[in-house]
């Protein structure tokens, strides 16, 4: 740095060179050339997005539960709680995947319950009859 002994380097008004004014500012949304176009203003504030409800998703899954348990555990009651959930999940418009796999679980658990009663009631029949015919 050259100092001279007249210059003063902490003087408020040093000399300068004469720079030209800088140049105007665009105006609120002007794009320069050469890049893409700006998008629309966003309204004031921010407003979240609205959530599904959970509540089809929940009944699906109640559905899709009772309908695996109803090949397990008391057939006809689970398999109709598993379609008549599956029905209020279908109703409520957003269907997913669990919903139609408890509807068709429990779709087979009722049928399936209802052919272990048939085979349940010839059973009892059979074994009746058989007693009753028996001379042992």
């Amino acid at each position: 740095m050259n100092n001279q002994p007249d210059q003063n380097p902490w003087d408020n008004n040093p000399q300068q060179q004469n720079y030209p004014p800088p140049p105007p500012q665009p105006p609120y949304g002007y794009t320069p050339p050469g890049y893409p176009p700006n998008y629309p203003q966003q309204p004031y504030g921010y407003t979240p997005p609205a959530q599904p409800s959970s509540t089809p998703f929940v009944l699906g899954l109640i559905s899709l539960i009772t309908g695996v348990m109803c090949w397990f555990i008391v057939p006809l009651i689970l398999g109709i709680i598993a379609v008549i959930q599956a029905n209020k999940a279908i109703r409520s418009g957003i269907v997913a995947e669990n919903t139609k796999t408890g509807k068709i679980m429990g779709i087979i658990g009722i049928a399936l319950g209802a052919v272990s009663v048939v085979v349940i009631i010839f059973y009892i029949v059979f074994f009746i009859w058989l007693s009753y015919y028996s001379y042992w």
